[in-house]
């Protein structure tokens, strides 16, 4: 759909509450509304490392608490609502 950026706000928004009512699925909304790539994985991304994503997806990202749903975040891609599932931390010095 070609909603203008508070409309989509609005409606993710809304789409979060429902999600944390319970009534719905962040997976089943993210194969119903989503219109990136990863809508048919039920909005998963898999595993991503730093500097995956633009500054306002990561920033937002990284600021939730596991299973918590980030508020609409807009970066140029679109309007985004984030849930993080898991952390891990890989240990990457080289010794």
């Amino acid at each position: 759909g070609n909603l203008s950026p508070g409309a989509a706000r609005v409606q993710l928004i809304s789409y979060k509450q429902q999600i944390e009512r319970g009534q719905v699925s962040f997976e089943q909304m993210a194969k119903q509304h989503s219109q990136d790539t990863s809508s048919a994985e039920g909005g998963d991304l898999g595993w991503v490392g730093p500097g995956s994503f633009v500054p306002e997806f990561e920033e937002a990202m990284d600021q939730l608490p596991l299973n918590g749903i980030s508020n609409p975040v807009a970066s140029r891609f679109g309007i985004h609502l984030i849930q993080v599932l898991e952390r891990r931390t890989v240990d990457t010095s080289l010794t």
